[in-house]
């Protein structure tokens, strides 16, 4: 495995991801960096230089990898529709407002 092949950086889109009481965004800003501490990412793309970064978005009704070079160069975008993930979801939010 290359070094380069990871996640250099995780972006929320903060105008399209909501924003949370204070306890929940410092797990977020955790998970993220724990990704970020170990982590294999290779997307299959023509032209994919490494490492890379990741913006995540809501787009209606889709999760929207926004996968970008080290140099921000725009290289793949994967939406998702939410609906598959609906009970993780909202599991998630559950756990999270327990804290």
């Amino acid at each position: 495995m290359a070094e380069t092949q990871h996640l250099t950086r995780v972006v929320l889109d903060e105008k399209s991801v909501l924003r949370r009481k204070p306890e929940v965004e410092q797990e977020r800003a955790i998970a993220i960096q724990d990704l970020l501490d170990e982590n294999y990412f290779l997307p299959l793309c023509k032209g994919a230089r490494e490492p890379f970064g990741l913006i995540l978005s809501l787009d209606g009704d889709r999760l929207v990898f926004d996968i970008r070079d080290d140099d921000d160069t725009p290289l793949l975008t994967v939406p998702l529709p939410l609906l598959s993930f609906r009970r993780l979801i909202k599991d998630y939010f559950i756990i999270c407002e327990s804290y």
